[in-house]
């Protein structure tokens, strides 16, 4: 759309604050085939090593593949943004922002939320799902001498959130299940009230039974969320509206400079963004008792340790507290200085003589601090059972040699 400063700012006082102004936007169209091809045949295979018996002996039969769809066609997205950029104070300062709607129709998904299993025949993937994301980014720029020091500082951040506008829910579905006008990807689980410390308080909450089995002493106690009088598995809920896609992205990056000295570093961050611990992330003896799984689930229920943060330790898994509840959802975002650079750089005559150009001498560092919701594991995995391979905090003291 151009550049106005020119002629809305033209002979106006504003002129001497903004350098540069710019408003933008744009529509388009893009499709989407990623999907088993040939769906639209009808297609089977013969199987020979199974089939009925006749005569004493085995008759190959038919195997339908995927039910055909003769209608399938792209999955659509219409993307739509606009925003501005901008220049002020003589171009110390750049400033951009953008703000998009991207609405998908046609998604191809195979409708088995409302089909049954008894259909008989693998379904097709069909185009009928939509979803709208909405979001915006931005980023800041300064830069700055003052002296004999030179600062540039560069933030950036964005945010987005989507919603589900049309999928095949289940007329059956209960409301926790139900993605409809939902975040896709939303959390659904039990809403807990921390744990019992002794048996007499197990032996009060409904009965002494959550789900069928005898509460015990260090299992989770379970909120009635239908208010039926009993603790079973339709007392679900959405316990969160995002997950461990964070919907909400930071970052902070600098360059200074003083004569020969120069500091460069990096800050990252994400939130609105959570965890749900799964497994052996869950469970204090794994594999039969055979092994020890992470050191915080020591602080497990024992009667020696009834104020303790966990559940009872179990074998493998207690099935009354192996559920996706508010207890092990543990919200994960976090800030982290992810890399940082201190140098020197000798540039005299004694180096210019003896056909060097210059040399640089740096620490550098990765990883350094973290500030973080989940204590459990590193923020940025997406492994919540635990396994992953753990961030490695490195230091490194190197020459730059330039001839």
């Amino acid at each position: 759309m151009g550049n106005v400063r020119g002629t809305v700012f033209k002979d106006s006082p504003i002129n001497n604050v903004v350098s540069y102004l710019k408003f933008f936007g744009s529509t388009g169209l893009t499709g989407n085939d990623r999907v088993q091809a040939f769906q639209f045949l009808d297609n089977y295979s013969i199987v020979s090593a199974s089939g009925p018996i006749l005569d004493g002996s085995s008759t190959p039969r038919l195997n339908y593949g995927v039910y055909p769809n003769a209608a399938i066609t792209w999955e659509k997205q219409q993307s739509t943004n606009f925003g501005i950029n901008a220049a002020l104070l003589n171009s110390k300062v750049n400033l951009n922002f953008e703000y998009f709607i991207r609405n998908t129709k046609d998604i191809l998904m195979a409708r088995a939320l409302s089909v049954p299993a008894t259909f008989g025949r693998d379904l097709p993937t069909e185009n009928y799902g939509k979803m709208r994301n909405r979001g915006w980014e931005a980023s800041l720029g300064y830069r700055e001498k003052i002296g004999a020091v030179n600062a540039n500082f560069n933030f950036n951040i964005s945010h987005v959130v989507n919603k589900v506008t049309k999928i095949d829910d289940p007329v059956t579905a209960l409301d926790y299940q139900r993605q409809l006008g939902r975040v896709y990807g939303f959390r659904s689980g039990y809403e807990t009230d921390g744990i019992f410390r002794t048996q007499e308080e197990a032996d009060q909450w409904f009965g002494g039974q959550q789900f069928g089995q005898k509460s015990l002493a260090g299992d989770l106690r379970y909120v009635d969320i239908n208010g039926n009088g009993q603790i079973d598995i339709q007392d679900q809920k959405v316990i969160s509206n995002y997950n461990n896609t964070p919907r909400m992205m930071f970052g902070l990056s600098s360059t200074l400079s003083w004569e020969q000295f120069d500091l460069n570093f990096l800050v990252q961050g994400a939130a609105q963004r959570n965890l749900m611990i799964q497994g052996t992330g869950r469970v204090l003896y794994a594999g039969g008792g055979s092994s020890g799984n992470f050191a915080y689930l020591e602080d497990s229920w024992t009667p020696d340790n009834i104020n303790a943060e966990y559940p009872i330790a179990w074998t493998d898994a207690r099935s009354i507290n192996n559920r996706n509840s508010t207890f092990w959802l543990k919200g994960a975002g976090y800030v982290r200085l992810k890399s940082a650079s201190l140098g020197y750089t000798l540039d005299n005559t004694w180096l210019h003589k003896n056909g060097i150009s210059k040399i640089r001498v740096y620490l550098s560092g990765f990883n350094l601090l973290t500030w973080s919701q989940i204590k459990q594991f590193d923020p940025e995995v997406s492994a919540s059972n635990g396994l992953y391979y753990p961030q490695q905090q490195n230091f490194n003291l190197g020459i730059n040699l330039t001839l």
